[in-house]
């Protein structure tokens, strides 16, 4: 939400950005006086917040292949790669830009105002496929008429969800307003940490782009957000951490803290002494690929990071009584320890079994059905040539 959707009453507020979004749809009707091109596919990250998640490894995939248009939705202070054209969100060249690509790519729900024409294929990759917390209509009390919405509108114009579970498949099915077609390709996204397990010279350049020494072992704080915004939950003893890992591994330790974006948008923050604030960092799967361990609370993040090698998971999570999103899974029934305090995390790290803890993702792998191998993206882009382009 915006600064000033923080101040005036959600009625008003959902008024105004009804009225934009119905300037915006018109504006967009009128582009489609022009052809739709059938080599140009457009991108999508977060509606604009840069190159990463599930379609940046589509765009690399499709940039591989060669001989397509690409165009990603960016703001300026955005990278993208010299091969991509950067469109600015919301501006006439994106809606022209959306108009006449013949695929639309995104992680996200589109805006109200996008007008998708009969021989355009959108394919939403969504950012989670796995997910512990209940979102979109599982929590429809809590996000808002404009989203819901929203999120309908863009559900009648998705034509593809790519999944890569069966609790994917179920997710999609029964929780998104959709009823259109799912495929289990796997996550592109998640391809990075497959690829980079066996590249020492990107982890390495990755790392020193970090400011990580070569060998240090690495832990990633990621929490997710809170509905409140509240920031009481992020007092992970950082220091005490780097300390017991030091003692566990024999080797020193780096620690990367990465924020959930809703808290960026907020302009929130937390201490990071004693951390590497990788928070504005493009892509969290190169920092998942570099890094030995993950510490989170709820984040779908801890389903993902041991797809490939099986890597340490650890949540501290202090109010598990008071989290208002509800859960698909009890806490328990995960193979992850859920902690409350700091002595309990440092108890956790200290005792860590580590064939038990691989035998229980195993398992739990096995209960929701993953696939994930590595080869999602090129998965994706096989059938968007074969089927579509």
């Amino acid at each position: 939400m915006s600064k000033i959707g923080k101040i005036l009453p959600e009625n008003i507020y959902t008024s105004l950005r009804k009225t934009k979004a119905a300037l915006m749809r018109s504006t967009s009707l009128l582009m489609n006086v022009f052809p739709v091109n059938d080599r140009k596919i457009i991108f999508s990250n977060f509606n604009g917040r840069g190159f990463g998640d599930n379609p940046k490894y589509l765009a690399k995939e499709f940039d591989r292949r060669g001989d397509f248009d690409l165009f990603w939705i960016a703001y300026e202070d955005e990278t993208v790669p010299d091969t991509i054209t950067k469109v600015k969100p919301r501006s006439l060249s994106c809606l022209y830009h959306m108009a006449t690509s013949k695929v639309w790519i995104d992680n996200v729900r589109k805006d109200p105002y996008y007008v998708k024409r009969k021989n355009q294929y959108y394919i939403q990759t969504w950012h989670g496929n796995v997910a512990l917390k209940k979102i979109e209509k599982d929590v429809e009390d809590k996000i808002g008429s404009y989203y819901v919405e929203s999120a309908k509108r863009d559900a009648e114009m998705t034509d593809l969800m790519v999944s890569n579970s069966a609790f994917a498949d179920r997710l999609y099915s029964d929780s998104f307003w959709y009823r259109g077609d799912i495929r289990r390709f796997g996550s592109p996204r998640l391809d990075c940490l497959f690829e980079l397990e066996n590249d020492e010279e990107a982890v390495k350049s990755i790392k020193r782009s970090l400011g990580i020494p070569e060998n240090n072992y690495t832990v990633l704080y990621a929490p997710t957000f809170r509905n409140s915004l509240s920031m009481d939950a992020y007092d992970v003893d950082l220091e005490k951490v780097r300390e017991t890992l030091k003692k566990n591994t024999g080797r020193d330790v780096s620690v990367l803290l990465r924020l959930h974006p809703n808290l960026i948008v907020a302009n929130l923050s937390i201490s990071s002494e004693g951390a590497i604030d990788a928070t504005r960092y493009p892509d969290v799967y190169e920092l998942m690929a570099v890094s030995d361990a993950l510490i989170t609370d709820y984040s779908s993040l801890m389903f993902e990071f041991p797809a490939a090698k099986r890597k340490p998971v650890f949540c501290y999570a202090k109010d598990q009584d008071e989290y208002d999103r509800g859960f698909y899974f009890e806490l328990a029934e995960l193979p992850f320890v859920f902690t409350r305090t700091n002595e309990e995390l440092i108890n956790s790290i200290t005792c860590f079994d580590k064939e038990k803890y691989e035998a229980g993702i195993n398992a739990f792998y096995e209960k929701i059905d993953l696939h994930e191998d590595g080869h999602a993206s090129e998965r994706v882009v096989n059938y968007l040539i074969e089927e579509i382009l």
